[in-house]
């Protein structure tokens, strides 16, 4: 009997809430071009950058890992980039004429002055009196009126869809540019475990019993949490392979191979010793078993101890739960399969025992003096074929499983 293991992998993949930024506005080029130059002219995209850099020294009091977030995102962020990303939000409450207007004001020497104003107070996270800023009368002056017009009170008293669609725009930049890193990260940590996967599944089909793993994680300057998650992960299949290997190891030891072997059935001592040899196989079993579900829960252990921002950790361990599931449920299938194989093998032990002097063997080959005997046998040996054949039934879907799963690290 060949009973062999599956190694147990899991699914690690980090779900990020995906947000949608609407609908997709067709905006005029000279539309667009209104838009970007009003960003220009009141310093839209350094206000921008200004206001992340006051989160990020919030955040480097509060939330550690987020600060590390935002100031590689911040870091990444190219030229250009926010006024691309806003420029659509603003298209959708300032007309071209809007623009144009609040482009033309804020290019004078007043308006000038009152966007460095607000530029300075984003810097330093105060609260902005337009009556504060040293303008001259006419200047001054400028400034009241420009207030009274349609543009200027879209810009100083911005509406609250305006802001949430601010919000919601960066809101989806940040993770869609955060999906992306994470999937590099996770790439670069992942790297040797799918080197050592592939290494496996030749293995497999060429026939070869895989070495012990020696797995370790991609080297990184960094203990990112993807750095944590592929050590857990190498942890994970280098003892699943280990408690394999022993597996076979001790069925071969105890003789597994030869329990079919027909000397066997036409003796008393030789089916005492297949007897025997079932109830350590049954006991080897046992403690591939438990070894298994000790590997298992101790990843879920060490993966949950993770360190990582509540609502990412929380959508990670929603995610891995199922493939914990697929796993778990695979681990119990395959024991049932082979407890299912050793009463099969006892029962077949035992009605040749009570047929003793009435078989023999010519040949190789055992021979029934009674044609219901022999058909009792092929039964049972039908049987034992049927359990075989969903073993590796079960051998091909882990396989697949582990496939699906490596695809998203490649």
């Amino acid at each position: 009997m060949k009973i062999s293991h599956c190694c147990v992998a899991m699914l690690l993949t980090l779900l990020l809430a995906s947000a949608t930024a609407g609908t997709k506005l067709d905006i005029a080029p000279s539309h667009q071009a209104a838009i970007a130059r009003m960003l220009t002219a009141s310093k839209g995209d350094q206000q921008v950058l200004a206001g992340l850099m006051n989160e990020l020294e919030q955040l480097r009091v509060s939330h550690a890992p987020g600060q590390a977030n935002l100031r590689e995102f911040i870091d990444a962020i190219q030229p250009g980039q926010i006024t691309e990303h806003i420029i659509p939000v603003y298209a959708k409450y300032f007309t071209r004429e809007d623009a144009e207007s609040l482009a033309n004001y804020f290019e004078t020497p007043g308006g000038f002055k009152v966007i460095n104003a607000m530029y300075n107070n984003v810097k330093t996270g105060s609260n902005m009196w337009l009556d504060s800023v040293l303008l001259t009368t006419p200047e001054r002056s400028a400034l009241i009126a420009f207030l009274k017009t349609s543009a200027g009170k879209k810009f100083f008293q911005p509406s609250l869809p305006l802001q949430e669609d601010i919000k919601l725009a960066f809101k989806t930049w940040v993770q869609g540019w955060m999906e992306d890193a994470n999937k590099k990260k996770m790439k670069q940590a992942f790297a040797p475990i799918i080197k050592d996967f592939d290494r496996q599944i030749a293995d497999e089909a060429a026939g070869i019993v895989s070495s012990p793993s020696t797995l370790s994680p991609a080297p990184s300057a960094k203990n990112t949490v993807y750095d944590q998650i592929a050590s857990i992960f190498a942890d994970n299949t280098r003892r699943t392979q280990e408690n394999g290997q022993r597996f076979e190891a001790d069925l071969a030891q105890i003789g597994a191979g030869q329990l079919m072997m027909p000397d066997n059935f036409i003796s008393q001592s030789g089916i005492d010793e297949g007897k025997l040899k079932l109830q350590k196989m049954a006991d080897v079993l046992d403690r591939f078993l438990k070894a298994g579900d000790d590997i298992f829960q101790e990843t879920r252990r060490q993966t949950n101890e993770i360190a990582m921002p509540p609502k990412d950790k929380e959508a990670f361990l929603k995610g891995i739960e199922k493939s914990w599931a697929r796993i778990y449920d695979e681990n119990i299938r395959y024991g049932e399969i082979q407890r299912n194989m050793l009463e099969i093998y006892r029962r077949m032990y035992e009605f040749m025992e009570s047929r003793l002097g009435k078989v023999a063997v010519r040949d190789h080959r055992l021979v029934f003096s009674e044609n219901a005997d022999l058909e009792i046998f092929r039964s049972l040996s039908a049987q034992l074929a049927a359990e075989s054949e969903r073993e590796k039934a079960l051998a091909k879907e882990n396989e697949e499983r582990r496939r699906k799963a490596m695809q998203s690290f490649r």
